[in-house]
């Protein structure tokens, strides 16, 4: 087998590999994003309800991370 074809299958070989670590990649990046999503739903609705809100108060648990924050709506964003 000539080297010519030998590397054209070695290039081809390493794109299909290259294309499905990619391909995986995505399909982890769609999972965190709907988690991250379920996540800043379940904190507006729980920082919608004050008694959630001063429960977190009384623990000692008044803030959030900055990068929850971010994504929570105005209305919440101002509650916590």
């Amino acid at each position: 087998m000539p080297v010519a074809d030998v590397l054209s299958l070695s290039m081809v070989s390493a794109y299909r590999k290259e294309s499905q670590r990619q391909k995986l990649m995505i399909k982890k990046a769609r999972v965190c994003d709907a988690r991250l999503s379920f996540i800043v739903t379940a904190f507006n609705k729980l920082l919608a309800d004050e008694n959630f809100f001063t429960l977190l108060r009384a623990e000692s648990l008044a803030t959030i991370p900055k990068y929850l924050s971010v994504k929570l709506s105005p209305k919440q964003k101002e509650a916590a």
